[in-house]
C-alpha cells in the first residue's frame, strides 16, 4: 500500500468492465470510473474474525470456540489475550493467552467449556474482549472503539432443572369405596424466593372423582406448606389404585409426583415409599 499512496495515505481506486455489444461484428468495449479514498491503518489494535460457534446445542453439551484473532495495525502485538465471559454460563473472565502476532498477521483462538447440565433452556450470550500486554483493552485510533466481541448461543433439550419444591403425601382420611377419601399434600419451597403454587392431579378418573381442589399456596422460603385433595372413590373399586399430583408455578408446570393409594373396605392409615423406573412413588 506505501507503493500506491501519496504521502497523505490517499489512494485512487478504478474499476474497469470490459464487454461485447450484441450486436454482430461491435469491436470489444471497455468503460472505467475511479474514486479517490483515504485508508486509516491502525497502529495498534487487535480483533476478532471468523469467530465459530454452534448455533444449537444440549445443556451438558461440551461446546467448541474458534476464531482468528487479526492484528491489523502496523505494530507488532506482544503477549495478547483474550478474556471470555458469560455469567449465566458460569464462564467468568476465562483468559485465552494469545501470544505475539505481528502486524498484518494472526493467530488461532480455541476455547472450550461445558454447558451447566441445569442450564435454563434459553438463548445466551457470550462476550470475548481483547486486551494487550499492558492489560488495556484494545481500542482503535479512529473512533475509539474497543475490541469486544459477543455471539449467541442456543441451549435447548437435556436439561435438568431444579424445580425448587419437594413433595410429600399422607392419607387424611380412611380410603373404602364409596366414601369420601381425603390426601394431604406437602410442599416444601426450597427456593430462596417465596413463591405460589397450584396443585391439580390426573390420572384418577377411573376410580374416583374429584370434590376439591386447592387454591393458590403461597409459600415464604425454606418453608412448608399444606393441601388438602379430596376425591370421592367410587363403589366397586379395590386394591391399588395410582394417581399423579401436579404442581405449577406462574402458570408453569414445575414439578410431577406420582401417588399410590390402597383401597380397601376397611380402610388403612400408613405411609410407605415404593420405587417406581423413573420416580419416587409415594404409597399412602
Amino acid at each position: 500500500l506505501d507503493q500506491l499512496s501519496d504521502q497523505e495515505n490517499r489512494y485512487r481506486f478504478y474499476v474497469t468492465a470490459t464487454g461485447e455489444m450484441d450486436i454482430s461484428g461491435t469491436p470489444e468495449i471497455c468503460t472505467f470510473d475511479s474514486k479517490d479514498v483515504s485508508i486509516v491503518i491502525e497502529k495498534d489494535f487487535v480483533i476478532l474474525d471468523n469467530i465459530q460457534i454452534p448455533e444449537t446445542v444440549q445443556c451438558g453439551a461440551d461446546v467448541q470456540i474458534t476464531a482468528d484473532v487479526w492484528n491489523i495495525g502496523d505494530r507488532n502485538q506482544d503477549e495478547v489475550y483474550v478474556l471470555v465471559k458469560s455469567d449465566a454460563l458460569g464462564i467468568n473472565n476465562e483468559k485465552i493467552e494469545i501470544g505475539d502476532i505481528d502486524e498484518f498477521d494472526n493467530a488461532p483462538f480455541n476455547f472450550d467449556f461445558q454447558v451447566p447440565e441445569d442450564a435454563e433452556e434459553k438463548t445466551y450470550s457470550i462476550r470475548f474482549t481483547v486486551y494487550d500486554e499492558d492489560n488495556d483493552v484494545y481500542e482503535n485510533d479512529y473512533d475509539d472503539d474497543e475490541s469486544v466481541f459477543s455471539v449467541f448461543l442456543k441451549v435447548e433439550g437435556n436439561c435438568v432443572v431444579d424445580p425448587g419444591i419437594l413433595i410429600s403425601a399422607s392419607l387424611e382420611s380412611e380410603a373404602k369405596a364409596g366414601k369420601e377419601m381425603v390426601v394431604g399434600v406437602l410442599l416444601t419451597n426450597t427456593a430462596d424466593i417465596t413463591r405460589s403454587f397450584t396443585i391439580e392431579v390426573s390420572g384418577y378418573e377411573l376410580w374416583a372423582e374429584i370434590s376439591e381442589l386447592p387454591g393458590l399456596l403461597t409459600i415464604n422460603k425454606d418453608s412448608v406448606g399444606e393441601a388438602l385433595l379430596k376425591f370421592d372413590l367410587k363403589r366397586g373399586i379395590s386394591g391399588e389404585q395410582t394417581f399423579l399430583v401436579m404442581v405449577y408455578s406462574d402458570n408453569k408446570l414445575i414439578t410431577t409426583q406420582p401417588v399410590s393409594v390402597n383401597v380397601e373396605p376397611a380402610g388403612f392409615l400408613g405411609i410407605t415409599g415404593l420405587v417406581t423406573d423413573n420416580a419416587y412413588l409415594w404409597g399412602i
